[in-house]
C-alpha cells in the first residue's frame, strides 16, 4: 500500500472528505480506510480472474466417469536399496472377490494361495477407500480461497498453451501438531481446459505430535484425457517420502504408479461405478501392525 497510485488515491479521497467538512486528520483516516477497502476488493477480483481457467479445469474432476472402467497399474517401489515391481488389474466387471488381480510381482506369477491373500487385502483397502468421506469443499471452490489468501504465482502460457499455477500457504500450529501446508501446483492446457499435472511438496518437515513426522513428502500426478467429456484419468503417480510413524522410520522411499489399458466395461454391480483410486501420500505409508 505504499505505491504512488495508492498515495494519490488517498490524497484525492482526503481532499474530497475535507470538502465534506471533515478535519484534515479525520479526512485522511476515512480516506485510508476507504481506499484500502477498494484496493482489497479490486485485488480479490483480480486474483479470482487470474485463477478462473484453473477453477474451470478442476471442475472437470466433478463429472461422472460414464460407467465402470477397468485398468492396470504397475507400481515400482524403491526402499532400503531394494526395488520391487507389482503389476495389478482392477476390473469392475468381475464379482467383488475377483475385483482385483495380482498379475505379477517382481516378474513372478502368483500361485492360488498368494492370489487369494492378495485379493482379501486389496478388497479391504478398496472398501476402506469407498468409506472415505469426500471433502466438504470441492477443490475448484477451495482454489478461489487459495488465490486470495495464499502466496500464488502463475507462469505461462508456454508455446504449447500450458499454464502452471503454484500456491503456498503459511505454517499452522494446532496444539501438539506443527502443520505445514504443502506447496501445490497445477498445470493446465488452456486449449483443452484440462488439468495435465498436479503436485504437492512439503518445503520443510511437518509433525503431528509424536504420532507422525514427515521429513520429506513429494507427490505428483500426471493425467490423460480419454474422452473429451470425461474427467481426466490418472496416467502416472510418483511419490517420494521419508517419515516416522510411532517412532518407526520408513527410510527414504520412492514410488511410481503407471496406469494403463483403460477400458470401459459392463458394471457387475452399480456400486463399482466409482472414481479411479488415485492415492495420496498417506496411502503409501504401511499400516501399523
Amino acid at each position: 500500500m505504499d505505491t504512488p497510485t495508492f498515495k494519490n488515491a488517498v490524497a484525492s479521497e482526503t481532499a474530497f472528505q475535507q470538502a465534506q467538512g471533515k478535519s484534515p486528520a479525520k479526512a485522511q483516516e476515512v480516506a485510508v480506510r476507504k481506499v484500502t477497502r477498494q484496493y482489497a476488493s479490486s485485488e480479490k477480483e483480480r486474483r479470482e480472474e487470474q485463477v478462473a481457467p484453473l477453477v474451470e479445469a478442476l471442475k472437470a474432476f466433478e463429472r461422472p466417469r460414464g460407467g465402470c472402467w477397468a485398468y492396470n497399474t504397475t507400481t515400482t517401489r524403491q526402499a532400503d536399496g531394494n526395488t520391487t515391481v507389482m503389476v495389478e488389474r482392477f476390473d469392475p466387471f468381475q464379482p467383488e472377490e475377483r475385483l482385483w488381480t495380482l498379475l505379477g510381482r517382481d516378474g513372478s506369477v502368483p500361485d492360488e494361495k498368494t492370489q487369494a491373500g492378495y485379493r482379501r487385502a486389496k478388497l479391504k483397502a478398496w472398501q476402506k477407500e469407498l468409506d472415505r468421506k469426500p471433502s466438504k469443499y470441492p477443490e475448484a471452490k477451495s482454489l478461489k480461497w487459495s488465490a486470495i489468501a495464499d502466496d500464488a504465482t502463475i507462469s505461462g502460457p508456454d508455446p504449447d498453451g500450458r499454464t502452471t499455477f503454484t500456491f503456498q500457504s503459511s505454517r499452522t500450529e494446532l496444539g501438539v501438531a506443527d502443520l505445514v501446508a504443502p506447496r501445490k501446483s497445477y498445470t493446465i492446457d488452456a486449449n483443452l481446459g484440462a488439468v495435465l499435472r498436479r503436485t504437492a511438496t512439503l518445503l520443510e518437515p511437518m509433525s503431528v505430535g509424536v504420532i507422525m513426522t514427515f521429513q520429506t513428502s513429494e507427490t505428483a500426478t500426471d493425467y490423460v484425457l480419454i474422452e473429451p467429456m470425461l474427467p481426466p484419468f490418472p496416467a502416472k503417480v510418483t511419490a517420494h517420502y521419508r517419515a516416522k510413524i510411532f517412532g518407526n522410520d520408513s527410510g527414504d522411499v520412492r514410488m511410481e504408479i503407471l496406469y494403463s489399458d483403460y477400458r470401459r466395461v459392463k458394471c457387475y454391480d452399480d456400486r463399482f461405478g466409482v472414481q479411479i483410486g488415485e492415492p495420496n501420500i498417506v496411502d503409501f505409508m504401511p499400516e501399523r501392525k
